[in-house]
């Protein structure tokens, strides 16, 4: 009797399609309707993190632009909201840590290229950017220990643009000049002695150094202070 029940109900409405039939018994199971709410969910949590990386690159392009024209306090506000977006994206943060130094927030600085390092450890750029916000802090000893990382990157980094190893061979020079001109005003080297760049390594190890670690020794000469100060 059931079947013929249904068998009339069908014909009075017409045989309604294999889909229609399967969402209609999808409807009436909990665990399934469950199942397929859960999926389409998933669905729009990745396109909602698809969307908010999309808007970190353009709010990134965006601040980038306004700190190349010296609107640092827009550009701010952009890479702010880019990093918020987007924790993960290595060159916001960089980004961010720039326009903090030319703002003259060094500590902030700081904390937004650690943040890029440990979003990308492998970036030269990163490391050179994290010395810099550690020199102007006055931790020289940090911050030599970053451009020695990397130095060490852009050399072992067959895509970094050429420049890129150059540059941080400098400000690793520059590091250890303030080093070595504060170690003179304290006393801790006596005039006409030297200081090398392994000694003073040794020492931003033992201080923590920004990836220092992970740094092979640089080839540069000693700085013989009267010759590199005055």
């Amino acid at each position: 009797m059931s079947k013929g029940s249904i068998w009339k109900k069908s014909q009075r409405r017409g045989l309604a399609p294999a889909a229609e039939i399967f969402a209609a018994a999808v409807q009436e199971d909990p665990a399934v309707e469950a199942e397929r709410e859960e999926a389409a969910w998933r669905q729009r949590s990745l396109l909602a993190i698809e969307d908010d990386q999309a808007l970190a690159r353009r709010l990134e392009a965006q601040g980038c632009v306004l700190a190349e024209a010296g609107r640092f306090h827009e550009a701010r506000a952009r890479l702010d909201e880019a990093v918020r977006r987007d924790p993960k994206c290595a060159t916001a943060h960089e980004a961010l840590a720039q326009v903090l130094l030319e703002q003259g927030l060094a500590f902030e600085a700081v904390r937004a290229a650690e943040a890029a390092c440990e979003c990308r450890p492998a970036w030269a750029v990163a490391c050179l950017t994290l010395g810099r916000a550690q020199r102007n802090l006055g931790e020289l000893r940090l911050a030599l220990g970053s451009c020695d990382a990397a130095l060490h990157r852009a050399a072992a980094d067959a895509d970094a643009d050429a420049g890129e190893e150059e540059e941080a061979r400098a400000e690793a020079l520059e590091v250890e000049r303030l080093l070595v001109l504060q170690r003179v005003r304290s006393g801790g080297v006596a005039d006409g002695g030297f200081a090398t760049r392994e000694a003073l390594r040794a020492e931003a190890e033992l201080a923590g150094g920004g990836g220092s670690d992970a740094a092979a020794p640089c080839e540069i000469e000693p700085l013989g202070i009267l010759e590199e100060l005055w």
